[in-house]
């Protein structure tokens, strides 16, 4: 890793899990989703063939995880066609690829025939809590987007389409669970779920559907980010955004400027670029830093003060593979704020005052409001009192 960015990992990614989402892929070998029951119009089916009840999925789960939770937000799980089943679309004669077929027998004598095609599911919901990298699977919230049921009863010529929407509980007895390994995060989702949906009267037909959905992201592995000024003659003096003090109480000048370093654990190969996503400001410059590809550098301009200002990283890649659609930080602003309290006040103002005449050094920088370098002064004291009294919102 990087020389230094270690030391900012653990507590980036609490922070960072806490308020983004990641993109989960779903791995198609390892996510079949079986028929285990289902009835047409009241009539027990069984399966077309040896593969009419069972099929793979593919698309992606987007998923909030923070150290103690996880938050299902959406999904886009789409069956694959898993054969070719009756009847047509439509419930015309023939047949035609399907995700799932079936048949079943009307009144004990006459054959009939369905197939789900086009089924694309969603899954949601709240915060749950994660114990040991579990969670509770049956707080899952299982909704069928898109997709139809053709079926026809080839003697009587009665056949149809019917759409397949609507949301029901997941009710899988077994946890799911969530877990990282070389820097790859694995989803493992139990799914069991009954779809009712109406064929010939409302609500006449049911199918269970059971199995496991599998899903992996790679995210970029972020080292820390900073905010970064150079205090003249002193050098140069960075804020850890990450943990505190991390409130920027230096000044950004009659036009609100700040630089904002984001460190990587890998080299980068791509961003496709930073903006406010939150607060007043604007990006008026950013790009991989030329000298160290670990870092991305973020110029902002027009920073107001006493607020919280979120800069957000858009399409990060790297060398390892990592891939985030999104990554953020939140920078606390607050002008004068030496201890980073959230507040100025005489504490701020005593502890600039008892460093007047001192030397800006990695001790003292946060005193240097106006990060002239040189020394503490009265133009730092003044600046302290000025702000007394304000603080973020």
């Amino acid at each position: 890793m990087h020389k230094g960015l270690a030391i900012f990992l653990g507590a980036w990614v609490a922070s960072v899990a806490a308020v983004h989402a990641e993109t989960f892929t779903i791995n198609p070998a390892q996510s079949i989703l079986t028929i285990a029951s289902a009835n047409a119009a009241g009539n027990t089916a069984t399966q077309q063939g040896t593969t009419g009840f069972a099929t793979s999925y593919t698309g992606t789960i987007d998923a909030t995880v923070s150290g103690g939770s996880i938050q299902f937000n959406s999904a886009a799980a789409d069956a694959n066609a898993g054969g070719t089943y009756q009847p047509a679309p439509g419930g015309t004669a023939g047949s035609a690829p399907g995700d799932y077929g079936g048949r079943f027998t009307v009144s004990g004598i006459f054959p009939g025939f369905f197939a789900i095609r086009g089924l694309v599911a969603s899954l949601t919901s709240n915060s749950i809590p994660l114990t040991g990298g579990n969670f509770d699977a049956t707080q899952l919230m299982f909704s069928a987007t898109a997709g139809t049921g053709d079926y026809l009863v080839t003697i009587i010529n009665t056949g149809g389409t019917t759409t397949l929407t609507g949301t029901t509980a997941n009710t899988a007895a077994t946890p799911g669970s969530f877990s990282t390994a070389g820097g790859v995060q694995t989803l493992t989702i139990p799914v069991d779920v009954t779809l009712v949906f109406t064929a010939i009267n409302p609500n006449d037909s049911s199918i269970r559907f059971t199995g496991n959905v599998v899903a992996t992201a790679h995210p970029v592995a972020v080292a820390g980010v900073v905010s970064r000024k150079v205090h003249g003659a002193a050098g140069t003096f960075d804020i850890n955004l990450v943990s505190a003090p991390s409130v920027e109480c230096r000044s950004g000048g009659a036009n609100g400027n700040h630089t904002l370093v984001f460190s990587f654990a890998n080299t980068l190969t791509g961003v496709g670029g930073a903006s406010v996503t939150s607060g007043t400001g604007s990006v008026s410059s950013s790009a991989i830093d030329g000298g160290d590809a670990h870092n991305y550098i973020v110029n902002l301009t027009g920073v107001s003060n006493a607020q919280r200002v979120t800069v957000t990283l858009a399409n990060v890649t790297d060398s390892a593979g990592g891939n985030s659609s999104a990554v953020p930080i939140t920078m606390d602003v607050l002008l004068g704020d030496a201890n980073s309290s959230g507040s100025v006040n005489t504490t701020d103002i005593a502890q600039t005052k008892s460093a007047s005449g001192q030397p800006v050094d990695a001790s003292d920088f946060r005193r240097d409001f106006n990060f002239s370098g040189g020394t503490i002064n009265a133009t730092d004291i003044a600046v302290v009192k000025a702000s007394s009294g304000t603080a973020l919102p």
